[in-house]
């Protein structure tokens, strides 16, 4: 998030390797580095403040009766860089058996950078609470949300308040609960998403902490995304959507609350970027690769700091850094 510090999923000499460069040296150097193989691999890794970087490790493991049922499992640890080692965020209790999934995230909390808030349960994994976790190590973790019957999956606000509630009754009848700003008591959506072939998925809120973006196939096919007032339960104006593919993820801007960009997959992943802020500068580089395309593809919080992947009929692509002041 800071520009000094890029993460990337390599392969080298045919074996993956999860590893950090340090742009701030000349020539970059490697500040951390790990080795996947056939057993251990990193399903997914995200940065929790600017030295220190969340990773979920995947591995197959045996569960039930004896062992004989093969399971995936994930664990979630921590890196800081300058100190190399991982750093597990849940503490194994005597006799207990590991959580199966440590790395459902509900919220990354941009606005505090020493935890997060993951959900899980120890007794009933399809009725999951929701703990704040210390990013730094395995300290005790502070209960956020009690469970939900019904509720299997929790969104959070810009803030950390959890205000989303998804998941499904005994019947497999879809629920969605809204927990309106400042409040306390917990509303029934559920009417949203009991059409089987109704999309609504809340994905976030707005500037606005009543007005929530929703990705929904009320006027189109495939789904659109819009605003959505909590409050009144009625759409807002459609905000984007694809004439033949599905959104595939959005990226909120945690300072102003706006899209910052949509993705979609149409051949390959594709962005599409809202702010003039993350694109202008660009036209100098567009010069330097005529007849070449040019996507962004990570942007540091202030803005600076860009990753571009540049391709093109005689390229099949190259990922470069750039310094939008320099």
């Amino acid at each position: 998030p800071g520009g000094r510090y890029l993460a990337a999923r390599v392969n080298v000499r045919n074996v993956y390797r999860l590893v950090v460069l340090d742009l701030s040296t000349e020539p970059m150097s490697v500040a951390y580095g790990m080795s996947e193989d056939d057993k251990y691999h990193a399903a997914w890794f995200e940065w929790a403040n600017e030295d220190r970087l969340l990773i979920s490790i995947g591995f197959v493991g045996n569960r039930g009766w004896g062992g004989q049922t093969e399971t995936q499992e994930r664990r979630l640890f921590s890196v800081k860089m300058g100190e190399g080692d991982l750093v597990p965020l849940f503490r194994p209790k005597r006799d207990e058996v590991p959580l199966q999934f440590q790395d459902q995230i509900v919220s990354f909390l941009h606005d505090d950078p020493e935890h997060i808030l993951v959900q899980y349960s120890r007794s009933d994994p399809s009725e999951p609470l929701v703990y704040q976790v210390n990013v730094a190590g395995m300290q005790r973790h502070r209960r956020i949300e009690r469970p939900r019957r019904t509720v299997r999956d929790w969104t959070a606000d810009h803030e950390g308040n959890v205000r989303i509630g998804r998941g499904l009754t005994s019947n497999r009848q879809r629920t969605l609960f809204f927990k309106p700003d400042g409040e306390k008591k917990w509303q029934d959506f559920s009417h949203r998403v009991e059409n089987a072939d109704a999309v609504f998925r809340p994905i976030g809120f707005s500037e606005d902490p009543n007005v929530a973006y929703v990705i929904s196939n009320l006027e189109v096919d495939p789904a659109g995304l819009y605003y959505f007032d909590i409050e009144a339960d009625t759409f807002g104006e459609m905000i984007f959507n694809h004439p033949s593919v599905d959104i595939a993820g959005v990226n909120i801007d945690p300072q102003t609350r706006g899209i910052r960009s949509i993705r979609f997959v149409d051949k390959e992943v594709e962005t599409v970027w809202f702010s003039d802020s993350q694109t202008q500068g660009l036209d100098g580089v567009e010069a330097l690769f005529p007849d070449q395309e040019i996507k962004i593809h990570s942007v540091s919080r202030d803005g600076r700091y860009y990753v571009l992947r540049v391709s093109g009929a005689r390229d099949p692509g190259q990922y470069l850094t750039f310094d939008l002041e320099t």
